[in-house]
């Protein structure tokens, strides 16, 4: 609950949701993979969650995905898990940003976080003409302009 409120308290205007399944997350169009092979990514990404997802002021676009790691995740098990949820994330252009739980980050560090990830969203969806809304705009006038 500590880390919830230091990102709330980072991104005050910010919709932050918790626990959301990554395969609410990552559409996998069947078109492109054929049937089977669909099948075969939507269950390699069922059992897996996202911590924390920030959504835009529309309330319908995800800009990036926050993960806080704990002592866990040195595991191999744990790091394997990881990697599925990396690529996932990584082939639907959603930005991944991790944090360690022994190390909290502070508020500087995690809004410098999210505008690095918000500038990798915007590079990705540049090509369908999608610009960031309310406080996501907003972060990236304030702090960094565009790139």
């Amino acid at each position: 609950m500590r880390f919830y409120q230091l990102l709330k308290d980072a991104l005050p205007d910010a919709m932050i949701l918790t626990q959301v399944q990554i395969s609410r997350l990552v559409e996998v169009p069947i078109d492109e993979l054929g049937g089977a092979a669909s099948a075969r990514w939507r269950s390699r990404v069922a059992q897996l969650s996202a911590d924390y997802v920030l959504v835009d002021a529309d309330c319908r676009t995800v800009l990036a995905v926050i993960e806080l790691d704990d002592w866990s995740h040195a595991a191999a098990d744990r790091i394997k898990t990881d990697a599925k949820k990396d690529e996932a994330l990584s082939a639907a252009g959603l930005p991944m940003m991790r944090f360690h739980g022994e190390q909290m980050p502070d508020i500087h560090l995690i809004r410098s976080a999210t505008l690095d990830a918000l500038k990798r969203w915007l590079r990705f969806e540049r090509g369908r003409n999608l610009v960031p809304d309310g406080w996501a705009a907003s972060l990236i006038e304030t702090v960094g302009g565009r790139s």
